[in-house]
């Protein structure tokens, strides 16, 4: 099974940042989302990886590479797993235009081949053990589907994401539609979908039919096909836990992610949660 990770998008809410810091590049505390992508694949046994990105991008490349200078510097000094060479193979196809999640999908259909793949947002940060990948792939050999990954939002704006129609079975979900940022009143449920899919090659090749019919202009998503895959029984959702799921795809949220991370996962969370209490009973 292969990863695909959907790098290529401007980044135009982080703006002035994003001009030249991919959003893949910012960072939980030190680790940048890219690598939290990658890491996730890893663990899922995933060896194979491929990044959509853009000529905007080339920092992304270059953070998987290895460093020579680096790896001399720190030689000896007890910090070289900072700079450790990734042992799985990262490669990298250009977008050439944004011509939204389709075409990025079909950029990459060469290196997909006929098998299930792992499609990834980096910027929809999962922490958990195992990790989603591991449990999307051990949901896909218990049905045969393409599998989403849900959160439970009910109760909240849901309006930016895509949400799904549901039907609980035992320990998943039969999805019968996403409704893409559906208006208030008009979600199906309080569940959406976040950016970890396990997808079968059969969305592939509902895809080309549909890029064949149309015509290059403007953006080519894949919720139409995905939506036949749904109308076809071919699809299921794994609900993950709202407080494993670190959302980065706004500035606010972002801002949430960072600070959720710190005081819960970094190596000095302990420090920070005393600094927040402070900080927190002087502003009140």
């Amino acid at each position: 099974m292969k990863g695909v990770i959907i790098s290529a998008g401007y980044g135009s809410r982080f703006f002035p940042v994003t001009k030249t810091v991919p959003k893949e590049m910012l960072p939980l505390y030190n680790i940048p989302s890219i690598h939290f992508a990658v890491a996730e694949l890893m663990e899922a046994g995933i060896e194979d990886i491929i990044v959509v990105t853009s000529r905007r991008k080339k920092t992304l490349d270059d953070y998987f590479d290895v460093e020579f200078e680096l790896e001399t510097f720190f030689k000896g000094s007890g910090k070289e797993e900072l700079i450790k060479p990734y042992s799985v193979n990262v490669c990298f196809v250009r977008q050439k235009r944004m011509m939204g999640v389709g075409n990025a999908i079909l950029e990459a259909s060469s290196f997909i081949g006929r098998e299930p793949f792992i499609l990834l947002y980096p910027d929809d940060i999962v922490i958990s053990s195992p990790s989603l990948s591991k449990r999307l792939i051990d949901l896909h050999k218990v049905t045969g589907k393409s599998v989403l990954s849900l959160v439970n939002k009910s109760g909240e704006d849901v309006s930016r994401f895509g949400v799904v129609k549901v039907v609980e079975k035992s320990g998943f979900f039969e999805v019968e539609k996403v409704i893409e940022k559906p208006k208030p009143g008009e979600a199906p449920s309080g569940y959406i979908a976040i950016g970890r899919y396990l997808f079968t090659n059969e969305l592939i090749e509902l895809l080309r039919d549909e890029w064949d019919r149309f015509g290059g202009k403007g953006e080519f998503y894949h919720i139409s096909s995905l939506n036949k895959l749904c109308s076809m029984g071919r699809v299921v959702g794994l609900e993950v836990d709202g407080k494993d799921f670190f959302d980065t795809g706004t500035p606010i949220e972002y801002s949430k992610a960072f600070i959720r991370f710190l005081v819960e996962h970094s190596e000095v969370r302990n420090e920070m949660k005393e600094w927040l209490r402070r900080y927190v009973e002087r502003s009140l």
